[in-house]
This record gives C-alpha cells, structure tokens and sequence, in this order.
C-alpha cells in the first residue's frame, strides 16, 4: 500500500496542472520535485530555486557545488548567469536615460569618434532602442569571433576586435525586426561605457549592486568559497571570462543578491533605480505570440498575467528569473549544469505549461548501437559551423557518442532504439533508416535548431 502510495504522489506532482487551479504550494512542490529529480538522474549537479508569493520568500537548495569536493550548494552560492546580465546593461542604460545623459533613440554613431563606425542600413542609424530590444539589424554574433580558446570562448574578443568587425560589417536588412544578438547588447555595454567614460563592472558596481546591497554580484571571476563549479551534465566545465562582451553575460550572482534585484524590479518599495527600472518593463517590440520585448526584459502575456523573465546559459550554467507585478510572485532558478530550467520558471506562473520529464534510458542491443557507428555529412548547415563540419559517432564498449568535427564526444543514451539524449549538453539525436533497414542519416536537436547529416560511405 505504502509503494501505490508514493507511486500515486509521482503522478500528481508531475502532472499537477490537470488541477484546474493548483496552489502555489502544489506547484513550489512539483517544482522541487523535478530539480530533485534532474540531479538524482545525473542530468544537473546543483540547483538552487528562489520563490517569492505576495511578499514571502523560500529558498529550495539541492545538490552539490561541484563533483569533486561535493560542497552543499547554499543560499549564498555563485553561479554564472549569463544572459540575464542584459537585464543589468539596459538598466544601467535606462539609469543614463533618466539622467538626461543621452535619449532612447539616439543614434549611438553619435557618441563614438569619427573612427569607430557603426554600420547602417540605406542611412538607417542604430539607436539604444534598436540595441536594447534586440531589432537592429546586428547579426547574433561577430563574423571575425574565432576564439583561441573554444572552453573560454569570450576571454580574447576585445573593443578592437568589435571596432573592426563594425567598421566592415554590412547590415543586410533594414531596423525592426526581432533578433536576439549577444553582440548588439555587447555594442549597448560598450556605448554606454564609453559614455559615461567608466567601465563596465564600475558602473555595474557604482548604480546597481552598491545601492541594491548586492555584494555577491560581479563580472570579475573570484576565487571565492561560494563559487560553483560548472558543468555539462556532470561533467566538470571551466569558467567563463569575458572583455567586451561582458554586458551580454559575464554577471556572477546568487540567490540573495537576485531576490533583492528582482524586489527591487516589482516594487513598490522605493530605491533610486524605481524609474529606470519601470523604464525597461515597458514593452516597446512585439516578438511573436504573446511576447514582447522591453528594454531587456522579454514579457509575456498569458493565463491572464504578465510575466517579465529572462533566461542565461553559459557552458556549464543555466538560469531563470521570472516576476508578475499582477500575482506578486517571482521565481529564481540557478543551476550549475548546463540543463535548462526555463520549463519550471514558466510553470510556476502558468501551470498549463507542461514541465519537460526527465528521459529515461533503455537498454538497446549492442548490434542495434553499431547500425549508428559512422560519419555523418551535413546536409543543411547553420551559419554557426565551419563548411565541412561533419557529426562522427562511435562505439566504445556499449556506449555511443557522437561529436562534431574538431570537437569533443560527447556520450548519448537511448530513449528507444533510434532516438538519444545527452546528460552532457541539452541535445538529442535521431538515428534514420531508409527502406532497407540500414541507418543513412541523423538529426541533431539543439537549442531550437534541427541540423540533419547524411552518412558517409
């Protein structure tokens, strides 16, 4: 009795949002279901949740800072927040905003000398607007972005680097349209670095985290003792360090110094950054859907709600921060792997979203495994791959994995006999037959993109 039991808790937990209006505590409680089960199936190491309903907060902590030492994670450990720093920049540029020191629409061209050009489109400028919403016109990352170091990707690309890059760049579509650019919010840190003449982690330090008390919060990588350690899967993964780029993802942070941000953000308590903050909450571009996009900020209209959130991921890193001014709820997750959260951060607010179960491996002959053994041509190839790249798959004992050309391999699991998921990187592969029963391609899925291969002979 006491198995169906526990066998029946399961059930609801996962699929709590049959209840047509579940409590809080019901979806705080599959919530930290699901982060326990990530960790104990071995796809995440340590995760810390933060949730705030009308007021109270409760922090959930599990797993382990790192694999090695197995250090508890905490209310005060570190993590890499990656892309969520935007939501940094464009405050510190709403906070210039509100000091009559230069106007949304502004052309940036204005505030750099005549050396540094910044492309244009049939003598349409670049503004701030254009940069903080992600629509103007910047491709998503720098053609000349080559990396000495693929583990530290950003550590070497630097202002003349992004100078250069700018100076022969041509922009191939005109302003408006919505496409996410790490290095226009890379071009927005640097702008209004340049003019308010400090450097980014100054400001960051001097407008935000001082007044805000957030004394964990940085872009300088520290050894300190409540640092995590990133990884993919479990799988230990170095830091990242970043020079221009540090606006579009450098920020270390933790869960106290996020829910002071993120009070701060909903209000109504008073603090200097209340106007600026209220600035960038405001939708200005309609993106798809429901979403919009604010200086930063992406907001998203559904189940009768607002929600204001914003996602990062670095290689070893994921987190989400979502609030709604309307329910008085907010929900912060880091995570030191390289899993994805997104999916329990929207849920806590709409709870007709499913959460994504964890996969489950299968045992699949070691005759089938080698059917899969081989390298794969790419058939249609994002703009991110070197021409050439192929995927390469073998089999050592009864694992298989796969790997791009020039990089590492990466081990898959069986779903079923054709299908594979990684606890790695956030990914699966299908294996595809033709009509004789022989494998002849594959499909990679990978943050939202599809690439397919066709086997080599």
């Amino acid at each position: 009795m006491k198995n169906l039991l526990l066998i029946g808790l399961v059930v609801c937990l996962t699929n709590a949002c049959l209840q047509d209006n579940p409590s809080d505590e019901t979806l705080k409680n599959v919530i930290k279901h699901q982060v326990r089960n990530r960790i104990d199936n071995k796809f995440s190491v340590g995760t810390i949740v933060v949730f705030l309903v009308n007021g109270r907060e409760e922090y959930f902590v599990y797993g382990y800072s790192d694999t090695t030492r197995r250090s508890a994670i905490t209310k005060k450990s570190v993590f890499e927040i990656g892309s969520i720093s935007k939501t940094f920049t464009t405050l510190l540029l709403a906070d210039l905003i509100n000091k009559g020191e230069l106007k949304l629409n502004d052309p940036i061209q204005d505030y750099f000398p005549d050396s540094v050009k910044i492309p244009e489109f049939y003598n349409q400028k670049i503004t701030f607007k254009d940069l903080a919403t992600h629509t103007s016109g910047l491709p998503r990352m720098p053609d000349n972005f080559c990396p000495k170091d693929s583990t530290n990707p950003y550590a070497d690309y630097s202002a003349n680097d992004l100078y250069s890059f700018l100076q022969s760049h041509k922009l191939t579509r005109e302003k408006g349209k919505y496409e996410y650019s790490n290095l226009g919010m890379a071009l927005l840190a640097q702008t209004i670095a340049t003019v308010s003449g400090n450097r980014y982690e100054d400001m960051l330090q001097t407008i935000i985290c001082n007044p805000l008390k957030m004394s964990a919060t940085t872009t300088i990588l520290k050894k300190s003792p409540w640092l995590t350690s990133p990884h993919a899967g479990t799988t230990r993964m170095p830091h990242w360090e970043f020079d221009v780029f540090a606006g579009a993802g450098a920020i270390h942070s933790n869960g106290e110094d996020m829910l002071k941000f993120v009070k701060a953000q909903m209000g109504p308590t008073r603090n200097p950054l209340n106007k600026s903050m209220e600035l960038t909450q405001q939708p200005v571009q309609p993106i798809w859907g429901t979403m919009k996009i604010g200086l930063g900020w992406h907001i998203i209209s559904e189940n009768g709600d607002e929600i204001i959130t914003h996602s990062g991921a670095t290689a070893g890193y994921r987190s989400f921060v979502g609030f709604s001014k309307k329910t008085k709820k907010a929900i912060i997750i880091f995570n030191n792997s390289g899993l994805s959260q997104d999916d329990l951060g929207l849920y806590f607010f709409n709870p007709s979203r499913r959460t994504n179960p964890v996969k489950m491996p299968v045992r699949v002959s070691k005759e089938t495994l080698k059917e899969n053994v081989g390298s794969f041509s790419i058939v249609n190839n994002p703009n991110f791959m070197p021409p050439g790249s192929k995927f390469h798959v073998k089999l050592d004992g009864d694992q298989l994995s796969i790997c791009l050309t020039g990089q590492k391999w990466v081990p898959i699991i069986p779903e079923s006999e054709t299908k594979f998921f990684s606890r790695n990187v956030e990914a699966s592969v299908e294996f595809l037959k033709n009509e004789d029963g022989i494998v002849e391609k594959l499909t990679v899925h990978q943050d939202g993109q599809e690439i397919s291969a066709k086997k080599s002979y």
